[in-house]
Formats: structure tokens, sequence, C-alpha cells
């Protein structure tokens, strides 16, 4: 996909995300497609299947989940309920038949206050995990722990960050749509040899 093409529909995404949080205060914005051309989306309820001859069906029932992952035939979602400012979160796992299982239980706290899981990896199986409070995103293998640490500082009045989703292009190279509170946006690419790039609507 050609730079203006993948960063026009990046912020037309945004426009929408600022209009839905009128009434959603973060909506999902993740799709992700598996080999077979099924479609995944949630829509903050339950977790739905977009299947290539156009049929809908739900995927994961009962799921507040607003980030999906899709690994090598398996797919990982988050789940979030709250009674007034009590939080609970968990990460489920759906195996290729159809077995939803617990890859992280249930446990208390708000999303962000856990930095052991993230959705947003790379083409070598890097994650990508936001720590908010420090204004980074740590980096890090599976099997070696931190790689490194990517800022988000830099842009004035950025506090409430969110990574609301990436994707990898053929170079290897990770673009992830950031977006704050106030609904300013941003397209970050992540490049192969560790160096990045800062896309921001005028």
């Amino acid at each position: 996909m050609r730079l203006p093409r993948m960063l026009a529909a990046a912020f037309f995404l945004v426009a929408v995300l600022a209009t839905a949080s009128l009434v959603i205060a973060r909506p999902s914005t993740v799709l992700v497609m598996d080999s077979r051309g099924n479609l995944y989306f949630s829509d903050l309820t339950n977790v739905w299947v977009l299947r290539p001859d156009g049929t809908t069906a739900i995927a994961v029932p009962r799921v507040h989940t607003h980030e999906l992952w899709l690994g090598p035939a398996t797919l990982y979602g988050e789940d979030v309920t709250n009674v007034g400012e009590a939080y609970r979160h968990r990460v489920w796992k759906l195996a290729p038949n159809g077995e939803l299982s617990d890859q992280i239980p249930w446990r208390e706290g708000f999303p962000d206050d856990f930095h052991d899981y993230g959705f947003n990896r790379d083409s070598a199986g890097l994650t990508y995990v936001l720590r908010r409070s420090e204004r980074v995103v740590e980096v890090l293998d599976e099997a070696e722990g931190l790689v490194r640490t990517v800022s988000l500082a830099g842009l004035e009045g950025f506090v409430h960050w969110s990574l609301v989703g990436g994707m990898v292009s053929d170079d290897g190279a990770l673009w992830i749509l950031e977006w704050s509170g106030s609904n300013q946006a941003r397209v970050r690419r992540l490049h192969a040899d560790g160096t990045e790039s800062l896309f921001a609507p005028d």
C-alpha cells in the first residue's frame, strides 16, 4: 500500500473515532484477518467474524474487547469488566478448533495497570507494550525480555496516549495508529532496523 493512501486511511479512521468518542469513551478499532480471509472485529459486546462469503457470526461471545491480535492460527483478545472504579481484566485466546481459554486469567485492576501483554507485534514477533505513566513503549521479546524502549514524548498535549492498533508492512516495518484523550492523532512507523518515523495531520 502506498504511503499517502495508508496515511489517508488511518486519518479517516481517526476522524470516525473522534465522532464515535462522543458516545463511546474508548471504541474498539482493531480489525484482523486470517489466512482464509475471515475478518474479526469487536463491538465491545461480542467478537464477530465476517466471512469471505459475506455472512457474519459471533466468534467469541460476551467479551468487552478493545484489542485483538492474530497469531499463527490463534486469535487473542482482552476482556474488561468494571463495577464503578473496580476493574477486572483478562486475555483470552481462541484456538483453530474453536476452543476458548484464558491466556492470562482474570485479575483485579485496570488494563493500563499491567505491562505483561501487548497486541501490537512486528514481523519478528516482538511485542510493543504501552507504559502510559512513563510515556514510553517497551519492545519485548518473549524469551529475552526488554529489547528497547520507544519514547512517546516530544509533542505537547499528548498526555493520555493510546496505541490503537498496528499493522506490519511488507518491508517488516510496524505501523501503529496512536491517539490521545483529546482525539489528536498520529501514525508511527517503527522500521525493522529500530529507527522510527512520525506522521501527524496538519
